[in-house]
């Protein structure tokens, strides 16, 4: 079993590539905690992907950060191991909507 972590965990406005649509997005990227980095990281971004349709997220290869609709918060759980944690984090400091 692979332990993936979500990390720059921020809330923000962002518009979708697809769509152009200006959304309330998740903005993050993660680290995956296993001996086989690039193959379980390619199995998070799958199961990204396969969970979350293409017009409710977007990738920035600049930043190498990943855009997700702020309604998709129990995929991105599922995924994360410390996603709900860092959500509070994230109120603790007054950083949540």
């Amino acid at each position: 079993m692979i332990a993936v972590y979500v990390s720059h965990l921020r809330i923000a406005e962002r518009t979708l590539g697809m769509t152009g649509e200006k959304a309330e997005c998740f903005v993050f990227d993660w680290s995956v905690h296993s001996r086989n980095f690039a193959v379980n990281s390619k199995l998070v971004r799958d199961a990204l992907k396969r969970e979350v349709p293409a017009t409710d997220r977007d990738w920035d290869p600049d930043g190498k950060r990943w855009s997700v609709k702020v309604e998709y918060r129990a995929v991105l759980a599922k995924l994360f191991v410390n996603f709900e944690a860092e959500l509070k984090r994230l109120e603790s400091q007054g950083m949540l909507f």
